[in-house]
């Protein structure tokens, strides 16, 4: 089984989603190092707040006790204004609730600039389906600056109180389009005089101090006629069709990557993005991301849930109290390429 995770924050309004999908093959990625960059992993992120796991261990639900949990599903961006502050509740396995019960629509929410302690309340927005909070004093987050995350809520009779602090990332992070290689291809594309395989591949400046990052890649033309089938696409079963294409299509529409370990100052770093990542021709939108370390450990922790020998651990969320999720900070820029259709110029 290949877990999957989603992290097209342009379209998802920059919820982490995960979610299990079968009879989808991956393949392992052999990626070309730029200095200290160690390795990358694929990831595709889209369904509900859950953490899942493949291993043969096994636990009985019902030896488990439950224990309400403020839900943070937030992240800030510097030069903007806090504005995708989701707060949502935990419920016991297997009970049955209404889906708007999950939003905290009375919390009390406030983001702390911790170095000068000034305190802003964040408002509910009740027009929009996920019940966000956000900022309405226009305050703008600052590059290279702690931020705390307070949350109240009273969940099943009880008062409950979370609290998480996320440092963003240093200015001079951005996408370098005369040091990638993003002209239009066609898939798996083979060079001339070499006979070798063509790859994309994107540069980027790195944010000093920061040593993760993400590279989301999403379809603008995903749809079962702009899928690349079998035996063209060789990194999918051969029996996979168009029905299956209908079926996941919102899974296969987005693939991401992940780049860590790169040095600490401002120089470029760059990632080849290896086919396999692609399921359709057309145009793709290609967003780069520089996360704080929040960011980095719940990316790699959401899933590592389970050993070897079926033990069980909890990913590292840093929030303090009752509460679970993540609360983390990023900046972001984006470009796109194309892949061309057999035949096409």
């Amino acid at each position: 089984m290949m877990k999957l995770i989603s992290t097209d924050f342009a379209d998802s309004r920059k919820t982490i989603y995960l979610r299990k999908i079968n009879g989808i093959s991956g393949k392992k990625i052999n990626i070309k190092k730029t200095q200290k960059e160690k390795y990358m992993k694929r990831i595709v992120f889209t369904g509900l707040l859950l953490l899942t796991a493949c291993g043969e261990g096994k636990v009985s639900i019902s030896e488990l006790s439950y224990e309400p949990k403020i839900v943070f599903n937030a992240f800030i961006t510097p030069g903007k204004a806090a504005d995708d502050i989701r707060i949502q509740r935990n419920f016991p396995v297997g009970q049955d609730f209404n889906t708007d019960a999950q939003y905290l629509i009375n919390a009390l929410v406030t983001l702390t600039k911790v170095e000068t302690n000034e305190t802003i309340t964040l408002v509910n927005n009740l027009n929009f389906p996920d019940n966000y909070f956000y900022d309405t004093t226009g305050t703008i987050i600052e590059y290279g600056k702690a931020y705390r995350l307070d949350v109240r809520a009273e969940i099943d009779g009880d008062t409950l109180h979370a609290s998480s602090t996320t440092v963003t990332p240093n200015p001079g992070f951005q996408v370098v389009p005369e040091q990638s290689r993003l002209s239009p291809m066609h898939y798996v594309e083979k060079d001339s005089l070499t006979g070798e395989v063509k790859y994309f591949n994107v540069a980027f400046q790195r944010s000093p101090g920061t040593q993760f990052y993400v590279a989301s890649m999403k379809s603008l033309a995903a749809a079962k006629s702009a899928f690349i089938y079998p035996p063209d696409n060789p990194f999918i079963p051969d029996k996979f069709d168009s029905s299956d294409v209908v079926k996941n299509l919102k899974e296969l529409t987005t693939s991401s990557i992940w780049i860590q370990d790169t040095p600490l100052d401002n120089g470029i770093s760059e990632t080849v993005l290896d086919w396999f990542l692609f399921s359709f021709y057309g145009d793709y939108r290609l967003t780069v991301y520089a996360g704080d370390q929040n960011f980095r450990d719940f990316v790699e922790t959401y899933d590592q849930v389970q050993d070897i020998d079926g033990n069980f651990y909890e990913p590292v969320f840093h929030i303090e109290g009752d509460g679970i999720g993540v609360f983390a900070s990023y900046v972001a820029d984006t470009t796109s390429f194309s892949i061309l259709r057999p035949g096409e110029n």
